[in-house]
C-alpha cells in the first residue's frame, strides 16, 4: 500500500508525482478505483480495449508531455 501512495505524492523538487512522470497521466489511488467500480463508472477491461497503435500514439504523446514537466 505504501508503494502505491508514494507514487501519487508530488515530488518536492519537480512538484509532479512520479507516476505522472512515468506514465504521463494523473495517478488514481486504490480508493478512487474502488469507488469507480462500486458506482459502475469503471469496467474491468475498459483500459485494455484500446487498439495497440492508438495506445502507442497516446503513450508517446503522454511521454512528451511528461518530458515538459521533468
Amino acid at each position: 500500500m505504501f508503494g502505491w501512495a508514494i507514487r501519487e505524492v508530488p515530488n518536492r523538487t519537480t512538484s509532479v508525482a512520479p507516476h505522472f512522470l512515468l506514465f504521463g497521466q494523473v495517478p488514481r489511488g486504490l480508493l478512487s478505483i474502488l469507488r469507480e467500480s462500486w458506482e459502475g463508472r469503471r469496467e474491468a477491461d475498459a483500459e485494455t480495449s484500446q487498439p495497440v497503435n492508438q495506445y502507442t500514439a497516446d503513450l508517446e504523446q503522454n511521454m512528451r508531455n511528461a518530458e515538459k514537466y521533468a
